[in-house]
């Protein structure tokens, strides 16, 4: 049987049909989940950084990060009356003043400090991101990057970029 009679057959036609309006479908479905989603992320990080403007003497927000550590927080970097400063916000349905820890941002290694820190450490490695959190009550900063064909997330002291903890994985 040729192609061309193939496309004359009626079943033929209906299954290449039918194919076609369930792969559509699949995209269309797909699509509106990852936005629905996304967006709750969004109003999520929203909700938190309303509370950091709230709880915190930030009063303006230059950057929000999110940090996922042993305890999700979204951190928001912003000015305040008195300077700028780090608001850690756990990731949490109830929050309370008590739960919301900051920093001044001029106490601790700047992010511009810890990325030249790295690139002398590290010339050779390609940083993915960089991200300020809390582990074990100590303010850390987060770097991921690539080095050898590894997936490294290694965490600095904030206080002055000593390695806190390090973990790799291969890529290949």
């Amino acid at each position: 049987m040729s192609v061309r009679e193939l496309f004359q057959q009626k079943w033929f036609l209906m299954a290449l049909l039918i194919v076609l309006v369930v792969t559509i479908a699949t995209i269309v479905v797909s699509m509106i989940l990852y936005y629905a989603i996304e967006g709750d992320h969004d109003n999520q990080q929203q909700t938190y950084q309303d509370v950091a403007l709230e709880l915190s003497p930030v009063q303006e927000v230059n950057q929000r990060y999110t940090y996922h550590g042993e305890e999700a927080y979204t951190v928001i970097r912003g000015e305040g009356d008195d300077g700028s400063y780090f608001v850690f916000v756990p990731q949490q349905d109830s929050l309370n003043s008590d739960d919301i820890d900051w920093i001044k941002a001029n106490d601790v290694l700047s992010e511009s400090a810890m990325l030249d820190q790295f690139q002398e450490e590290c010339s050779d490695c390609h940083l993915e991101h960089i991200t300020p959190g809390i582990i074990n009550d100590d303010y850390v900063w987060e770097l991921t990057y690539e080095s050898n064909d590894r997936l490294v997330y290694r965490t600095y002291t904030m206080e002055d970029g000593d390695v806190y903890d390090s973990i790799s994985f291969s890529q290949n």
